[in-house]
């Protein structure tokens, strides 16, 4: 396994008392009452590719230093200063740690130090399959305070490190969902009970497990993301921002497949025939998309839809498909 590479590794092992000097006589020795605080963290390393469909690759922070602060006067009134206590995760990411506390509770702050290590993402698509590119990042943990921390209380402060790319990025810390609609042609025919008339009907359904890749606008940069749509066609995206209520601009592409049996109607004067055939789905836009994003509560996440354009193997089937195409919008051409 990759060994992390700490932006500040210099490990403790006990206690550190950094109060001024004239609060020298603190001793959190004597303090016997204790609680404890313990927790998992992990990061988010970037998506995966396993040749079906796309894996986000959430891994443990293994050997991070964790950093319990607290203020000199939680301990004594007056008190200048902070004592820190330390410990580091184990190889499950996980880790636990005891400290002094007093009978009516005090307030703590935990952190973990930053770490490099590489970052996946979707750099394109080439020959159909994705290419997935690495590059070393700064992953970055957003302190979390505890109040109130009593004698025997057990707290869970569990953690995810968000990343920043290059010196001058800026630390997302918030998620904002996007969800694209992958959607097919689905033609059906109809008979009226009254009149005895067929009519020829298209209607756009979900398509589901089809691998979907967004390029997403961010300041002077693109950051690209890839996802799988589930049953009812529907890709999910969860996009670090800084705030969230915001706007971009996004590209959307999404993987072509191929088909052996595809159904449609022939049109003839004599009515619509069903038939079946063989063809790709494509997609023939590639133009970027403004989504605003919201942060009122409830509201749901921004939806892109796409339509697969369905092409024929075959020549004689692709004008068979276009003319079903064009009945079912009223006789315009297609």
């Amino acid at each position: 396994m990759k060994t992390l590479k700490f932006v500040v590794a210099a490990v403790l092992a006990v206690a550190m008392l950094g109060c001024a000097k004239e609060q020298s006589s603190l001793n959190v020795s004597s303090i016997e009452k204790m609680a404890t605080i313990k927790g998992y963290i992990s990061y988010d390393a970037g998506v995966d590719f396993d040749g079906d469909a796309y894996m986000r690759l959430v891994k443990s922070a293994v050997n991070v230093p964790v950093v319990v602060t607290v203020e000199c006067s939680q301990y004594k009134a007056g008190g200048d200063g902070v004592i820190t206590y330390e410990t580091v995760t184990d190889f499950n990411g996980r880790y636990e740690i005891a400290i002094p506390v007093k009978q009516e509770g005090i307030a703590v702050s935990v952190r973990a130090n930053d770490f490099v290590a590489s970052h996946y993402s979707v750099k394109g698509i080439e020959d159909g399959e994705p290419i997935i590119e690495s590059k070393e990042v700064v992953y970055t943990f957003a302190d979390q305070e505890l109040e109130t921390l009593r004698p025997n209380d057990v707290r869970i402060c569990d953690g995810v490190y968000t990343y920043n790319a290059g010196d001058e990025a800026v630390l997302y810390d918030e998620v904002s969902e996007l969800q694209v609609k992958v959607l097919v042609p689905v033609f059906t025919k109809s008979k009226s009970i009254e009149d005895d008339i067929e009519t020829l009907d298209c209607k756009w359904d979900g398509a589901k497990n089809k691998d979907v890749v967004i390029t997403v606008a961010y300041n002077d940069e693109e950051l690209t993301f890839a996802s799988t749509t589930n049953t009812k066609g529907v890709a999910s995206f969860y996009l670090p921002t800084c705030d969230l209520n915001w706007s971009t601009s996004v590209k959307v592409a999404v993987k072509h497949w191929t088909v052996s049996k595809f159904e449609c109607f022939e049109v003839t004067e004599e009515g619509y025939n069903e038939c079946e055939m063989a063809g790709s789905f494509e997609q023939y836009d590639y133009e970027y998309v403004d989504v605003q994003f919201s942060d009122l509560e409830g509201k749901p996440a921004p939806v892109i839809e796409v339509n697969m354009e369905f092409e024929a193997f075959d020549e004689a089937n692709q004008e068979i498909y276009d003319a079903c195409m064009s009945e079912c919008m009223g006789g315009m051409e297609y």
